[in-house]
């Protein structure tokens, strides 16, 4: 059996709350076109046969000296200590930019095992090219992945890539929850 805590990273409104409510099959993250929408930590639960996947759901990261975009990026550098794996979402419909720069950056130094999903893949206008060149630059070694969490297009199968390289362990929740928050919050 495996059980990891996965990181879902990347700047706002790449499709990391559709991803998440994709994956656990549950409305968990509010999804809206409005950047920064999440802007706390949400969980979502991935159980399978062969183990289970709690997504944290991070704020999008921002580039930005704000006070609250500092803030953001403090829950994403926090949340990053306290996984085992990260997933880096990218939208590939739109240019990349200094964000996934600074992000791919930052990942650089995460020790554990870091999977890159190209998300948007079914909008024919896209960058995909852009990303796969920078990721090339930046991260060698790490696999990438083309999915759309909006229709779930190999959302299924990025779910069990993760899951291979997950530590073994036991569940952290009980093998019917999806989400860690309570039914108001998800309504």
């Amino acid at each position: 059996m495996k059980a990891s805590f996965v990181a879902l990273v990347g700047r706002p409104s790449t499709g990391k709350s559709t991803f998440i409510n994709q994956v656990c099959g549950e409305k968990i993250s509010i999804v809206s076109s409005h950047p920064q929408t999440t802007r706390n930590r949400v969980k979502g639960i991935y159980n399978s046969k062969d183990g289970q996947l709690v997504f944290v759901d991070t704020p999008g990261f921002y580039q930005s000296e704000q006070r609250f975009n500092r803030h953001l990026k403090g829950l994403l550098l926090s949340t990053l200590e306290n996984v085992d794996q990260v997933l880096y979402l990218l939208d590939v419909s739109r240019r990349p930019g200094e964000e996934e720069r600074e992000l791919l950056e930052l990942l650089a130094a995460f020790k554990g095992p870091l999977i890159i999903a190209l998300n948007k893949i079914d909008i024919v206008k896209n960058y995909r090219h852009d990303y796969l060149e920078l990721i090339k630059d930046k991260l060698k070694q790490v696999p990438v992945y083309e999915i759309s969490a909006l229709t779930g297009s190999g959302v299924e199968s990025l779910a069990g890539v993760i899951l291979l390289t997950a530590p073994n362990g036991e569940p952290f929740y009980p093998l019917d929850y999806y989400t860690d928050q309570s039914p108001e919050v998800t309504k």
